[in-house]
């Protein structure tokens, strides 16, 4: 019944198992579970960082020291991490979509609203959460100055971020400040539907758009960068990890869809790659993968 389902779907002894299994549709696409492992394990440690030089602190010599380091180079550009996630989606939704097209041509606005539906009442509910019982899980000298005015921001602009323009309206006082990468998803999810339907019923058309698209989402930042007088490179220092939403950097480049496509973009010319490779059978033995993922690694890192 729909109501049997609907519990069995909250199990925990079902769904458990389920973590550790890796997904056996497409074996060549394997590599891409431990990237995404090494990644975010990379973006767990440098936000926690992050958060740690947010609070009171006593040894700051020792975490000036660590700038200068070489885990610190690796910690403090985190946002390269979070590139690979884009790179990574744009990948997959790509051949996704491209071979949900061979099968059966879907209306874009339904596979939108299927999109909108899987992500938000999670979504939601996490939202409601920070801006009512948040204030109140927990105590200590910085808890109130760091967690109230996220409260505060999420009582306010729920709304932005539930139509996922969080990261341009209102982008100076978000509902959580984590939330922009959603946002930019979102927006990218939109793009790469446009484009796979381009370049499925116009291939020639959609692929010379796709170059113009890439070209355009190297272009932006350059010239944002250079209007501005900003740094072509993201330091993440005390200024921007205490007080991010008040920061030029992260209100002109960090948070904006056309400042961050670039990986998205590239992702998603992967992906058609990946695509055709697969319509022409061509198959990548296993020493060749380990290579292409090393190197996908690296470019990455």
């Amino acid at each position: 019944s729909p109501l049997r389902s609907l519990l069995i779907s909250f199990s925990i002894k079902k769904n458990f198992p389920k973590l550790g299994r890796g997904e056996e549709s497409n074996p060549a696409l394997r590599v891409l579970y431990g990237m995404r492992v090494f990644c975010i394990c990379m973006i767990i440690t440098d936000h926690r960082f992050g958060t740690f030089l947010s609070s009171g602190i006593l040894n700051f010599n020792t975490v000036e020291e660590q700038y200068r380091s070489f885990f610190g180079t690796l910690f403090f550009h985190g946002d390269l991490f979070v590139d690979s996630f884009f790179i990574l989606s744009g990948l997959l939704v790509t051949y996704c979509l491209l071979v949900q097209w061979e099968k059966k041509f879907l209306n874009p606005a339904y596979v939108i609203i299927l999109r909108y539906m899987r992500l938000t009442p999670l979504y939601a509910f996490v939202i409601f959460f920070c801006a009512t019982f948040f204030d109140f899980v927990g105590f200590g000298p910085m808890w109130k100055i760091i967690i109230s005015p996220e409260v505060q921001d999420c009582r306010k602009n729920w709304w932005t971020n539930l139509l996922y323009i969080s990261n341009y309206v209102n982008a100076d006082h978000m509902c959580m400040v984590h939330s922009w990468y959603l946002s930019c998803d979102f927006h990218y999810f939109i793009l790469a539907l446009a484009l796979t339907i381009l370049i499925y019923k116009m291939k020639r058309t959609g692929l010379a758009l796709l170059g113009l698209v890439f070209l355009a989402s190297i272009l932006i930042p350059f010239i944002i960068v250079f209007i501005y007088q900003r740094p072509a490179v993201l330091f993440f220092y005390l200024d921007f990890i205490r007080s991010p939403k008040s920061h030029p950097d992260f209100l002109l480049t960090y948070i904006k869809s056309h400042a961050r496509s670039t990986p998205y973009i590239v992702g998603i010319i992967a992906g058609y790659m990946f695509y055709r490779l697969r319509q022409h059978k061509v198959s990548v033995n296993w020493v060749s993968r380990v290579f292409e993922s090393k190197q996908l690694l690296a470019v990455v890192v």
